[in-house]
């Protein structure tokens, strides 16, 4: 098996998820990272030589990881830290007479 390259987290975690890992130099060959990896169509997965089987993983994987990345950024929200904020107005026109 071919060892995925560290660098795109997200497309290396959504190849090991769909067990395609073996697809990672692919799709480093076609400078395809995190950024573009939600832009990718079946016909371009299907331009990396994906089977119909394979690009059916490669969407559960990706809607798998987009849910847990939701999942994570709501419990950050719910953790995120309120303060209360007091503000004291005081009008000093003509107080120095």
């Amino acid at each position: 098996m071919t060892k995925v390259v560290a660098k795109n987290d997200r497309l290396t975690a959504v190849l090991r998820e769909a067990h395609l890992e073996d697809y990672a130099i692919r799709f480093e060959g076609e400078d395809i990272d995190d950024g573009i990896l939600d832009e990718m169509t079946d016909p371009d997965l299907r331009d990396l030589g994906l089977t119909v089987g394979e690009r059916k993983r490669f969407r559960k994987a990706q809607a798998k990881l987009r849910s847990r990345e939701t999942r994570k950024l709501k419990q950050v929200s719910r953790i995120a830290e309120r303060r209360q904020l007091t503000l004291v107005f005081c009008d000093l026109v003509g107080s120095t007479r």
